[in-house]
């Protein structure tokens, strides 16, 4: 069974944030085993979504995606074994994009400087 967060010489893991009270910065110290837990339920949903577009893709479209299978971005992506997670739950091949969390402001980036590609880009939510 593979799993995200794969385990290695760190069993803790330092998370920094922003104390929603508070608005101040904190810093807490969670096990390796509190990540997983913690992210066990969302990455499972995200699978479950990603699974769903998959099955209401056309033919083929899917006929391309099975060789070439899924690329991670954003800053989710960086998380240590979730490709081999996905690629294991949807069976279909998952990398991780170069830098994934440029990925997002890099198409942006692309979109801004040629407006046209937008008309290539088809979101489709709900229907």
């Amino acid at each position: 069974k593979v799993h995200i967060m794969h385990d290695d010489d760190t069993d803790q893991l330092t998370i920094r944030g922003r104390n929603l009270n508070s608005g101040l910065p904190k810093e807490i110290v969670i096990s390796r085993q509190e990540m997983r837990e913690a992210l066990e339920t969302p990455i499972q949903q995200v699978a479950e979504l990603v699974r769903d577009i998959i099955e209401e893709t056309p033919p083929e479209l899917v006929s391309d995606l099975v060789p070439r299978g899924l690329v991670l971005a954003g800053g989710g992506a960086k998380l240590p074994g979730i490709d081999e997670y996905l690629a294991q739950i949807l069976e279909i091949p998952v990398r991780v994009a170069e830098s994934p969390e440029l990925c997002v402001i890099r198409g942006l980036a692309k979109i801004l400087d040629d407006k046209s590609l937008l008309e290539k880009v088809q979101v489709a939510w709900g229907s």
